[in-house]
Protein backbone atom coordinates (compact mmCIF):
# COMPACT_ATOMS: atom_id res chain seq x y z
CA UNK A 1 0.00 0.00 0.00
CA UNK A 2 2.92 2.14 0.83
CA UNK A 3 4.80 1.72 -2.23
CA UNK A 4 1.50 2.76 -4.65
CA UNK A 5 1.01 5.83 -2.15
CA UNK A 6 4.45 7.12 -3.13
CA UNK A 7 3.77 6.50 -6.66
CA UNK A 8 0.64 8.24 -6.60
CA UNK A 9 2.57 11.32 -4.93
CA UNK A 10 5.57 11.29 -8.16
CA UNK A 11 2.51 10.88 -10.10
CA UNK A 12 0.56 13.83 -9.51
CA UNK A 13 4.35 16.09 -9.58
CA UNK A 14 4.90 14.44 -13.13
CA UNK A 15 1.41 15.64 -14.13
CA UNK A 16 3.12 19.23 -14.02
CA UNK A 17 5.16 19.09 -16.18
CA UNK A 18 4.58 17.05 -18.93
CA UNK A 19 5.60 17.90 -22.53
CA UNK A 20 3.92 17.60 -25.42
CA UNK A 21 6.78 15.41 -26.82
CA UNK A 22 6.93 12.44 -24.13
CA UNK A 23 10.28 11.45 -23.28
CA UNK A 24 11.77 8.30 -23.14
CA UNK A 25 11.80 8.24 -19.11
CA UNK A 26 7.83 9.39 -19.28
CA UNK A 27 7.26 6.00 -21.06
CA UNK A 28 9.14 4.51 -18.94
CA UNK A 29 7.26 5.86 -15.87
CA UNK A 30 3.97 5.02 -17.20
CA UNK A 31 5.08 1.62 -17.38
CA UNK A 32 6.15 1.42 -13.84
CA UNK A 33 2.80 2.84 -12.74
CA UNK A 34 0.88 0.37 -14.74
CA UNK A 35 2.71 -2.54 -13.50
CA UNK A 36 2.50 -1.00 -9.74
CA UNK A 37 -1.14 -0.77 -10.08
CA UNK A 38 -1.75 -4.21 -11.36
CA UNK A 39 0.26 -5.44 -8.43
CA UNK A 40 3.66 -6.48 -10.25
CA UNK A 41 5.87 -5.09 -8.07
CA UNK A 42 9.03 -6.79 -9.55
CA UNK A 43 8.14 -5.36 -13.32
CA UNK A 44 7.35 -1.95 -11.54
CA UNK A 45 10.50 -1.89 -9.90
CA UNK A 46 12.35 -2.76 -13.27
CA UNK A 47 10.42 0.23 -14.77
CA UNK A 48 11.26 2.22 -11.84
CA UNK A 49 15.25 2.11 -12.44
CA UNK A 50 14.82 2.12 -16.20
CA UNK A 51 12.96 5.83 -15.68
CA UNK A 52 15.45 7.11 -13.26
CA UNK A 53 18.30 5.61 -15.66
CA UNK A 54 16.71 7.40 -18.91
CA UNK A 55 15.54 10.76 -16.54
CA UNK A 56 19.45 10.74 -16.15
CA UNK A 57 20.68 10.39 -19.53
CA UNK A 58 17.59 12.62 -20.96
CA UNK A 59 17.38 15.67 -18.58
CA UNK A 60 20.16 15.43 -16.83
CA UNK A 61 20.64 16.58 -12.95
CA UNK A 62 17.34 17.65 -12.68
CA UNK A 63 14.65 17.36 -9.99
CA UNK A 64 12.77 15.21 -11.61
CA UNK A 65 15.63 12.95 -11.92
CA UNK A 66 16.28 13.16 -8.48
CA UNK A 67 12.21 11.86 -7.58
CA UNK A 68 12.47 9.26 -10.10
CA UNK A 69 15.78 8.07 -8.54
CA UNK A 70 14.08 7.87 -5.09
CA UNK A 71 11.45 6.35 -6.34
CA UNK A 72 13.25 3.66 -7.59
CA UNK A 73 15.53 3.37 -4.29
CA UNK A 74 12.92 3.21 -1.72
CA UNK A 75 11.02 0.09 -3.83
CA UNK A 76 14.37 -1.73 -3.44
CA UNK A 77 15.50 -0.02 -0.43
CA UNK A 78 13.92 -2.68 2.02
CA UNK A 79 14.37 -5.60 -0.05
CA UNK A 80 17.87 -5.41 -2.02
CA UNK A 81 19.54 -2.19 -0.56
CA UNK A 82 23.03 -2.55 -2.41
CA UNK A 83 20.92 -1.20 -4.96
CA UNK A 84 19.84 1.75 -3.58
CA UNK A 85 22.87 2.92 -3.06
CA UNK A 86 24.06 5.19 -6.51
CA UNK A 87 20.05 6.30 -6.64
CA UNK A 88 20.00 7.62 -3.43
CA UNK A 89 23.61 9.21 -4.16
CA UNK A 90 22.06 10.90 -6.64
CA UNK A 91 19.30 12.14 -5.07
CA UNK A 92 21.60 13.95 -2.18
CA UNK A 93 23.80 15.23 -4.63
CA UNK A 94 21.11 17.19 -6.94
CA UNK A 95 18.45 18.02 -4.21
CA UNK A 96 20.94 18.03 -0.82
CA UNK A 97 20.89 15.33 1.86
CA UNK A 98 17.24 16.48 3.13
CA UNK A 99 15.09 17.26 0.97
CA UNK A 100 11.74 18.20 2.43
CA UNK A 101 10.08 16.45 -0.65
CA UNK A 102 10.57 13.13 1.15
CA UNK A 103 9.09 14.13 4.68
CA UNK A 104 11.05 11.94 7.54
CA UNK A 105 12.36 9.26 4.77
CA UNK A 106 15.39 11.21 4.76
CA UNK A 107 17.72 9.91 1.70
CA UNK A 108 21.05 10.39 3.64
CA UNK A 109 19.88 7.96 7.00
CA UNK A 110 18.80 6.26 4.45
CA UNK A 111 22.05 5.75 2.46
CA UNK A 112 24.04 5.89 6.34
CA UNK A 113 21.76 2.58 7.36
CA UNK A 114 21.97 0.80 4.24
CA UNK A 115 25.86 1.03 4.29
CA UNK A 116 26.98 0.40 7.39
CA UNK A 117 24.32 -2.97 7.21
CA UNK A 118 26.50 -3.71 4.18
CA UNK A 119 30.15 -2.32 5.10
CA UNK A 120 30.14 -3.46 8.48
CA UNK A 121 33.16 -1.06 9.20
CA UNK A 122 33.50 0.96 12.35
CA UNK A 123 34.24 4.27 9.89
CA UNK A 124 30.55 2.98 8.58
CA UNK A 125 29.14 2.88 11.83
CA UNK A 126 30.61 5.71 13.48
CA UNK A 127 28.99 7.91 10.35
CA UNK A 128 25.46 6.56 10.94
CA UNK A 129 25.56 6.95 14.60
CA UNK A 130 26.41 10.77 14.56
CA UNK A 131 24.06 10.91 11.61
CA UNK A 132 20.85 9.88 13.79
CA UNK A 133 22.55 11.53 17.26
CA UNK A 134 22.20 15.12 15.11
CA UNK A 135 18.45 13.89 14.21
CA UNK A 136 17.74 13.75 17.84
CA UNK A 137 19.61 16.53 19.05
CA UNK A 138 17.52 18.59 16.19
CA UNK A 139 14.43 17.14 18.41
CA UNK A 140 12.90 16.03 15.38
CA UNK A 141 9.91 13.38 15.10
CA UNK A 142 11.06 9.89 15.55
CA UNK A 143 11.11 8.07 11.97
CA UNK A 144 11.28 4.41 11.55
CA UNK A 145 14.27 4.99 10.29
CA UNK A 146 15.68 5.65 13.28
CA UNK A 147 14.72 2.15 14.71
CA UNK A 148 16.58 0.89 12.36
CA UNK A 149 19.36 2.87 12.44
CA UNK A 150 19.47 2.09 16.34
CA UNK A 151 18.85 -1.50 15.64
CA UNK A 152 21.90 -1.44 13.14
CA UNK A 153 24.39 -0.14 15.83
CA UNK A 154 22.63 -2.34 18.66
CA UNK A 155 23.75 -5.84 16.34
CA UNK A 156 26.97 -4.27 15.68
CA UNK A 157 27.94 -4.08 19.11
CA UNK A 158 27.04 -7.20 19.49
CA UNK A 159 29.26 -8.75 17.15
CA UNK A 160 31.94 -6.89 18.39
CA UNK A 161 32.43 -4.90 15.52
CA UNK A 162 31.98 -1.71 17.38
CA UNK A 163 32.53 -0.63 20.68
CA UNK A 164 29.78 0.62 23.02
CA UNK A 165 26.86 -0.03 25.06
CA UNK A 166 24.48 -2.94 22.68
CA UNK A 167 21.90 -2.62 25.60
CA UNK A 168 21.46 1.21 25.09
CA UNK A 169 21.49 1.04 21.92
CA UNK A 170 18.28 -1.43 21.76
CA UNK A 171 16.75 0.59 24.15
CA UNK A 172 17.03 3.29 22.27
CA UNK A 173 15.51 1.06 19.29
CA UNK A 174 12.71 -0.31 21.13
CA UNK A 175 11.55 3.16 22.60
CA UNK A 176 11.73 4.69 18.62
CA UNK A 177 9.81 1.70 17.69
CA UNK A 178 7.17 1.82 20.35
CA UNK A 179 6.98 5.76 18.68
CA UNK A 180 5.93 5.14 15.36
CA UNK A 181 4.57 1.75 15.52
CA UNK A 182 5.82 0.19 12.45
CA UNK A 183 2.79 -1.37 10.21
CA UNK A 184 4.97 -4.62 9.81
CA UNK A 185 5.24 -5.83 13.52
CA UNK A 186 7.93 -8.52 12.67
CA UNK A 187 10.49 -5.80 12.56
CA UNK A 188 9.58 -4.62 15.86
CA UNK A 189 9.67 -7.97 17.03
CA UNK A 190 13.12 -8.67 15.94
CA UNK A 191 14.35 -5.83 17.84
CA UNK A 192 12.53 -6.87 21.12
CA UNK A 193 14.13 -10.66 20.55
CA UNK A 194 17.40 -8.86 19.92
CA UNK A 195 17.36 -7.31 23.01
CA UNK A 196 16.18 -9.87 24.80
CA UNK A 197 19.01 -11.86 23.48
CA UNK A 198 22.19 -9.45 24.47
CA UNK A 199 21.00 -9.94 28.37
CA UNK A 200 20.79 -13.57 27.56
CA UNK A 201 24.16 -13.53 26.41
CA UNK A 202 25.48 -11.60 28.92
CA UNK A 203 24.64 -14.35 30.89
CA UNK A 204 21.63 -12.12 32.90
CA UNK A 205 24.41 -10.22 35.12
CA UNK A 206 21.48 -9.16 37.23
CA UNK A 207 17.85 -10.20 38.23
CA UNK A 208 16.87 -6.80 36.23
CA UNK A 209 18.25 -8.42 33.13
CA UNK A 210 16.32 -11.17 33.54
CA UNK A 211 13.00 -9.25 34.02
CA UNK A 212 13.94 -7.08 31.08
CA UNK A 213 14.30 -9.90 28.78
CA UNK A 214 11.26 -11.30 30.50
CA UNK A 215 9.63 -8.16 29.36
CA UNK A 216 10.89 -8.04 25.69
CA UNK A 217 9.85 -11.80 24.65
CA UNK A 218 6.57 -11.32 26.16
CA UNK A 219 6.08 -8.21 24.12
CA UNK A 220 7.27 -9.53 21.30
CA UNK A 221 5.26 -13.01 21.20
CA UNK A 222 2.15 -10.32 21.16
CA UNK A 223 2.60 -8.80 18.39
CA UNK A 224 2.08 -11.83 15.74
CA UNK A 225 -1.34 -12.83 14.93
CA UNK A 226 -2.83 -16.23 15.05
CA UNK A 227 -1.06 -18.98 13.32
CA UNK A 228 -2.41 -21.74 11.42
CA UNK A 229 -0.51 -24.87 12.67
CA UNK A 230 3.16 -25.70 13.50
CA UNK A 231 3.74 -26.63 10.02
CA UNK A 232 3.50 -23.08 9.26
CA UNK A 233 4.99 -21.44 12.00
CA UNK A 234 6.75 -18.50 12.18
CA UNK A 235 10.29 -18.68 12.72
CA UNK A 236 10.65 -15.72 14.48
CA UNK A 237 7.87 -16.52 16.78
CA UNK A 238 9.64 -19.65 17.10
CA UNK A 239 12.89 -17.78 18.11
CA UNK A 240 10.64 -15.62 20.68
CA UNK A 241 8.76 -18.25 21.96
CA UNK A 242 12.82 -20.50 23.21
CA UNK A 243 13.78 -16.82 24.64
CA UNK A 244 10.64 -16.74 26.43
CA UNK A 245 10.82 -20.34 27.91
CA UNK A 246 14.50 -19.16 28.68
CA UNK A 247 14.03 -16.39 30.82
CA UNK A 248 10.63 -17.26 32.29
CA UNK A 249 12.45 -21.09 33.53
CA UNK A 250 14.80 -18.61 34.74
CA UNK A 251 12.35 -16.23 36.80
CA UNK A 252 11.38 -19.32 38.36
CA UNK A 253 14.70 -20.31 39.31
CA UNK A 254 15.02 -17.01 41.17
CA UNK A 255 11.84 -17.30 43.33
CA UNK A 256 12.07 -21.47 44.00
CA UNK A 257 9.94 -23.22 41.54
CA UNK A 258 12.84 -24.23 39.69
CA UNK A 259 16.33 -24.53 40.43
CA UNK A 260 17.64 -25.11 36.82
CA UNK A 261 21.14 -25.52 38.17
CA UNK A 262 20.50 -28.38 40.56
CA UNK A 263 17.91 -30.24 37.77
CA UNK A 264 19.11 -29.18 34.32
CA UNK A 265 17.69 -32.46 32.68
CA UNK A 266 14.01 -31.97 33.81
CA UNK A 267 12.79 -29.44 31.88
CA UNK A 268 9.74 -30.72 30.03
CA UNK A 269 7.10 -28.39 30.48
CA UNK A 270 4.06 -27.81 27.54
CA UNK A 271 3.41 -24.33 27.40
CA UNK A 272 0.11 -24.78 25.51
CA UNK A 273 -2.31 -26.92 23.04
CA UNK A 274 -5.60 -26.64 21.46
CA UNK A 275 -6.18 -22.77 21.54
CA UNK A 276 -5.25 -22.07 25.25
CA UNK A 277 -1.32 -20.69 24.08
CA UNK A 278 0.34 -17.50 24.00
CA UNK A 279 -0.04 -18.37 20.09
CA UNK A 280 -3.60 -17.86 19.59
CA UNK A 281 -4.35 -21.03 17.71
CA UNK A 282 -7.70 -20.22 16.69
CA UNK A 283 -9.56 -17.63 15.53
CA UNK A 284 -11.80 -17.27 18.60
CA UNK A 285 -10.30 -19.57 21.37
CA UNK A 286 -13.88 -19.80 22.64
CA UNK A 287 -14.94 -22.55 19.91
CA UNK A 288 -12.44 -24.84 21.29
CA UNK A 289 -13.36 -27.36 23.25
CA UNK A 290 -11.96 -28.56 26.72
CA UNK A 291 -9.20 -30.37 26.22
CA UNK A 292 -8.39 -32.58 28.91
CA UNK A 293 -6.01 -35.22 28.98
CA UNK A 294 -3.38 -37.54 30.72
CA UNK A 295 -0.03 -38.43 29.02
CA UNK A 296 0.89 -41.98 29.15
CA UNK A 297 4.68 -41.48 27.53
CA UNK A 298 6.32 -37.97 27.83
CA UNK A 299 10.06 -38.85 27.90
CA UNK A 300 12.10 -35.95 28.80
CA UNK A 301 15.13 -35.80 26.72
CA UNK A 302 19.01 -36.25 27.60
CA UNK A 303 20.79 -33.33 27.15
CA UNK A 304 24.64 -33.08 26.23
CA UNK A 305 27.43 -31.60 28.51
CA UNK A 306 28.53 -29.27 25.09
CA UNK A 307 27.84 -25.97 25.63
CA UNK A 308 27.62 -22.77 23.38
CA UNK A 309 30.39 -20.61 23.50
CA UNK A 310 27.64 -17.28 23.60
CA UNK A 311 25.43 -19.02 25.51
CA UNK A 312 24.98 -20.30 28.87
CA UNK A 313 20.86 -20.39 28.63
CA UNK A 314 19.49 -22.14 25.90
CA UNK A 315 15.91 -22.58 25.04
CA UNK A 316 14.11 -25.51 22.45
CA UNK A 317 9.99 -25.15 21.26
CA UNK A 318 8.90 -28.45 19.59
CA UNK A 319 5.95 -28.94 17.66
CA UNK A 320 4.04 -31.59 16.95
CA UNK A 321 0.70 -33.26 16.51
CA UNK A 322 -1.00 -36.63 17.97
CA UNK A 323 -1.89 -38.95 15.43
CA UNK A 324 -5.09 -41.65 15.87
CA UNK A 325 -3.28 -43.31 17.61
CA UNK A 326 -2.56 -41.04 20.48
CA UNK A 327 1.25 -40.72 19.35
CA UNK A 328 3.03 -37.59 18.52
CA UNK A 329 3.75 -37.26 15.12
CA UNK A 330 4.66 -34.68 12.45
CA UNK A 331 7.00 -33.48 15.21
CA UNK A 332 9.28 -30.50 14.37
CA UNK A 333 11.65 -27.73 15.47
CA UNK A 334 9.81 -24.73 16.03
CA UNK A 335 12.82 -22.16 17.33
CA UNK A 336 15.85 -22.62 19.25
CA UNK A 337 18.13 -20.16 20.95
CA UNK A 338 21.96 -21.55 22.03
CA UNK A 339 22.08 -24.19 19.99
CA UNK A 340 23.47 -23.65 17.12
CA UNK A 341 24.85 -27.00 16.05
CA UNK A 342 21.02 -28.50 17.01
CA UNK A 343 22.86 -31.07 18.97
CA UNK A 344 20.35 -30.08 21.73
CA UNK A 345 16.95 -30.02 19.68
CA UNK A 346 17.81 -32.94 18.27
CA UNK A 347 17.70 -34.83 22.09
CA UNK A 348 14.53 -32.99 22.63
CA UNK A 349 13.11 -33.82 18.98
CA UNK A 350 14.26 -37.35 20.10
CA UNK A 351 12.25 -37.39 23.05
CA UNK A 352 9.21 -35.56 21.82
CA UNK A 353 8.92 -38.34 19.34
CA UNK A 354 8.01 -41.24 21.82
CA UNK A 355 5.36 -38.60 23.32
CA UNK A 356 1.88 -40.47 23.81
CA UNK A 357 -1.28 -39.46 25.38
CA UNK A 358 -4.20 -41.56 26.79
CA UNK A 359 -6.76 -42.93 23.93
CA UNK A 360 -9.43 -43.20 27.25
CA UNK A 361 -9.92 -39.35 26.78
CA UNK A 362 -11.38 -39.47 23.91
CA UNK A 363 -9.80 -35.95 22.81
CA UNK A 364 -11.66 -34.30 19.88
CA UNK A 365 -9.65 -33.76 16.48
CA UNK A 366 -8.56 -30.15 16.89
CA UNK A 367 -7.74 -31.41 20.51
CA UNK A 368 -5.05 -33.40 19.15
CA UNK A 369 -3.41 -30.69 16.92
CA UNK A 370 -0.61 -28.20 17.12
CA UNK A 371 1.28 -29.12 20.58
CA UNK A 372 4.09 -26.51 21.63
CA UNK A 373 6.91 -28.35 23.96
CA UNK A 374 9.16 -26.36 25.84
CA UNK A 375 12.52 -26.95 27.19
CA UNK A 376 15.26 -25.22 28.70
CA UNK A 377 18.96 -25.81 29.59
CA UNK A 378 21.57 -23.90 31.41
CA UNK A 379 25.02 -24.74 32.40
CA UNK A 380 27.20 -23.44 35.72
Amino acid sequence: MRLKIISAVLFLSFSLFQTAHAQRYMEAYSLHREAMDKGDIALGTLYARQAWELAKEEIGDTSRTAILAYNYAYLVYWGAPLLSFDPLKDVIRILGPRPEQFGDQDPELMLAVAEANAGKTPKLYRALTSLVRARQREKQEPSLLWARAWNTLMMARVRGEISGDAERASLQAIETYEQVQPEDYREFALALTNAAGIRIRGAFRKLTDIVRAFEYTDAAIRLFPAQTSIENFDPLLGEALAMHTITRSTVYAYVGELDLRNDRRDLARRISFGGTSLVKWAPDARATPPCSFQWTNQQKPVFPRAREADFRFGGIIVGFNLNDEFKAENVTLVGSVGDSNRTFSNAALKAVRNWAANRDDALAPVCRRNFLASFAFTFD
